[in-house]
C-alpha cells in the first residue's frame, strides 16, 4: 500500500466514524427526541461535530465522500445509480470493524468523534 492509499484509507475511516456518530444522531433525534433540543456529549472538538448536525444534508455529503474515495483507492467506478451506490456504500460500511476503529484513534464511543483531527479532515472534503 503507498503512503498515498493509506492516507486515503484513513481519511475514509474517519469519515465513517463521523457518519456513524451523525446518522446516529440523527436517528436518535427521531426516534426519541422529536421537537425536543438534543446535544449529545461529544469529546474534543464539539464545535465541528454540531456544525455537522445542523447541516440536513450531512450524511449525504459524507456518504459521496466516502464513496469517492473508495472509487480513489480502488479505481472502479461505485456505481452511478442511487442503487447500486447505496448498495456498495453499505457494503463499504460492513468491511469496517467499528471497535478496531475506535482501537486505532484511541476512542471509547462514537462520542469521542470530536477528538479526530476534524479541521484536517474536512480540509480534504
Amino acid at each position: 500500500m503507498e503512503m498515498e492509499d493509506e492516507k486515503l484509507e484513513e481519511l475514509q475511516e474517519q469519515l465513517i466514524l463521523i457518519y456513524k456518530f451523525i446518522s446516529q444522531h440523527n436517528r436518535l433525534k427521531r426516534f426519541y427526541y422529536e421537537g425536543v433540543e438534543f446535544n449529545e456529549p461529544i469529546k474534543g472538538d464539539d464545535a465541528t461535530i454540531r456544525k455537522l448536525l445542523e447541516l440536513g444534508d450531512a450524511e449525504d455529503v459524507l456518504q459521496s465522500c466516502i464513496l469517492e474515495l473508495e472509487e480513489q483507492k480502488t479505481g472502479k467506478n461505485t456505481g452511478d445509480e442511487d442503487v447500486d451506490s447505496k448498495v456498495k456504500f453499505n457494503e463499504i460500511m460492513d468491511s469496517y470493524d467499528l471497535n478496531a476503529l475506535f482501537k486505532k484513534y484511541g476512542m471509547k464511543n462514537l462520542n469521542d468523534v470530536g477528538m479526530l483531527d476534524m479541521k484536517r479532515i474536512l480540509s480534504f472534503l
